[in-house]
């Protein structure tokens, strides 16, 4: 009688102790299907963020361009503009060796502001 009281509380023992490890592998499932669509959830968002990092590059890049050809185009109007003060510089220096009469404010560019040529 007493084998068959150890058998039986054995039996208990190891139904419990299954049970056990059931309960924690499906909770361990579960949590691994939890963790797995988060995972999914935040690539799609990292793919999304390189998709706008790449596009916000792309966009940088180009204003990098335009902004480079910008200023070559300012420092050629300037040299234009610095050539064309010269000439005019040297026709009133001219016009002045031949004893015209010029008004001072040419001489100086007084009157004149840098906006305001054209």
């Amino acid at each position: 009688m007493i084998l068959e009281l150890i058998t039986f509380v054995m039996l208990a023992l190891v139904l419990a102790l299954k049970y056990g490890a059931v309960t924690r592998i499906v909770r361990l499932k579960q949590r691994l299907r939890e963790v797995e669509g988060a995972c999914r959830k935040e690539r799609d968002n990292m793919k999304l963020y390189q998709a706008e990092r790449f596009a916000a590059e792309r966009e940088q890049a180009l204003l990098i361009r335009q902004r480079r050809v910008l200023q070559d185009e300012l420092t050629r109007l300037n040299n234009e503009l610095a050539v064309l003060k010269d000439e005019s510089r040297g026709a009133i220096e001219e016009l002045v060796r031949r004893n015209a009469r010029v008004d001072y404010k040419l001489i100086t560019g007084g009157d004149i502001a840098p906006d305001d040529v054209e």
